[in-house]
């Protein structure tokens, strides 16, 4: 461990410099770069996956993955002082990219632009087991002002979604909804 390291010597620093100079002024007068065979078929195999949607939050900020591996693939390969897109600048584009929809996914999971949606997974994962019935949902989650059809159209998404799971349970009068967080580890 070094708390206090020495700065880097002037002539390490110089070499650095050029090199950062040349990489800038190859990249200004380039005016268009191709494929190398091996990324191009790499390209074409992974590109129905970059232009897949998503849907909600997560969606909008993974929108247009073709777009933004594009640039940095080319950014990669300009970096790298290459005259094509190599293999490994697409292999570090697509790397970048899966983290960064690895990313929008955990911080986006079960949200939704749905107030009502985000509202309900919210209580629940506070809950005790992450369960609460129907009545509890439309009592205390929501103070009784969420009209039955629209709570159940919401639960029916949610299930859908499998972000919830929903249970009826006998209680010798009208059987009882019971609704649970999915456990994102299932």
């Amino acid at each position: 461990m070094v708390p206090f390291p020495e700065p880097m010597p002037p002539v390490h620093l110089s070499r650095i410099r050029g090199e950062i100079e040349n990489r800038l002024i190859m990249a200004k007068i380039t005016d268009r770069l191709i494929w190398a065979p091996e990324a191009r078929d790499l390209w074409g195999a992974g590109y129905p996956e970059l232009a897949m949607s998503h849907n909600g939050n997560a969606g909008s900020m993974l929108s247009r993955a073709e777009a933004h591996v594009t640039r940095l693939q080319l950014i990669y390969a300009l970096i790298a002082g290459h005259t094509r897109i190599e293999l490994e600048d697409l292999v570090a584009a697509l790397a970048m990219w899966q983290y960064c929809k690895d990313s929008a996914l955990y911080i986006f999971k079960g949200s939704s632009e749905n107030i009502h949606k985000r509202k309900l997974l919210d209580a629940l994962k506070i809950s005790l087991d992450n369960t609460l019935t129907r009545t509890q949902i439309s009592e205390n989650v929501f103070s009784g002002h969420i009209k039955k059809d629209t709570l159940t159209k919401l639960l029916m998404e949610l299930e859908r979604d499998h972000l919830i799971r929903m249970i009826e349970e006998s209680t010798g009068g009208a059987p009882r909804t019971i609704v649970s967080l999915i456990n994102s580890a299932e």
